[in-house]
Parts: structure tokens; C-alpha cells; sequence
């Protein structure tokens, strides 16, 4: 079974945010990392980014 996380690292002035997965083995692997203000537009930035990094619809196996 593949495991999704997400990450963030927020401040006062930036958030720091990072997709990776976890496999069976335990093994993780960062598949995406961005970096936006801490603000109303870095939140709508962030929310357009998310959407692009969805996970997949579809078993790996």
C-alpha cells in the first residue's frame, strides 16, 4: 500500500510545503515541494499548486 503526506514548515512571512509518499517498505519519496507567502495570495497559490499534486486515481500495482 502506498502512503500519501503532506508537510509544511509555516513562518511569519513564508510556507514551506512538501508532498511525498511512503511506500511498503517504508521507503519515502518527496514528490513535490513549493514555496508561497504567508498570505491571502500564497494561500490561493497554494491552493492551485495542491490541485496539480493530487494523488493518483489508480492502484500502483
Amino acid at each position: 500500500m502506498l502512503k500519501y503526506s503532506i508537510g509544511l514548515d509555516i513562518s511569519a512571512k513564508t510556507i514551506y510545503v512538501c508532498i511525498s509518499t511512503i511506500d511498503v517498505a517504508q521507503k519515502v519519496t518527496v514528490k513535490a515541494s513549493c514555496k508561497v507567502d504567508n498570505s491571502i495570495s500564497g494561500f490561493k497559490q497554494l491552493t492551485v499548486w495542491l490541485s496539480k499534486h493530487h494523488k493518483q486515481k489508480v492502484f500502483p500495482w
